[in-house]
């Protein structure tokens, strides 16, 4: 029933879903309760936070496969270069110029990582395809290479 949260982790971390949704349980935490702080007080304690995700995450291994292990420590120090760099828009003074490069650092980090999960999202989707419905996955290689052969003719 809800094999959906174990699909993925390594058998010995069945619970590792629970310590992810723990992790996002205080950062929405920090965000929410420690309001009354100042934000620069608040983001640090987000950065410990996350950097403590990291280092758990780097000691546990939880998945099975070693991709999605690099992806949730991607995803972690994404999370991490952006609250980090938002500490320097929060203290302020900063110059046009400063202000551009961090923008620059946060957009190609957050690029960098959406394009490695849409790498590993379009190499693993056709495993999924062919391990859950080989009948499919047979149809659509046939198709795939009936559509391949007939524009290999026409250009001949």
């Amino acid at each position: 029933r809800f094999e959906f949260f174990l699909s993925g982790y390594k058998a010995r971390f069945n619970y590792w879903e629970m310590v992810i949704l723990y992790r996002k349980f205080a950062i929405a935490s920090i965000a929410v309760f420690l309001t009354e702080i100042n934000r620069t007080a608040q983001a640090l304690v987000c950065v410990a936070a996350l950097w403590l995700a990291y280092v758990i995450h780097q000691w546990g291994q939880p998945f099975q496969r070693h991709e999605y292990n690099k992806l949730e420590a991607y995803s972690i120090i994404i999370s991490l270069i952006t609250i980090y760099c938002g500490l320097y828009f929060l203290i302020g003074g900063l110059s046009n110029g400063v202000r551009v490069i961090l923008f620059l650092v946060l957009v190609f980090a957050n690029l960098i990582f959406v394009f490695f999960w849409m790498f590993l999202a379009s190499s693993t989707l056709p495993r999924k395809i062919r391990h859950r419905c080989p009948s499919t996955y047979r149809k659509l290689l046939e198709t795939f290479m009936a559509i391949k052969t007939t524009k290999g003719k026409e250009s001949s």
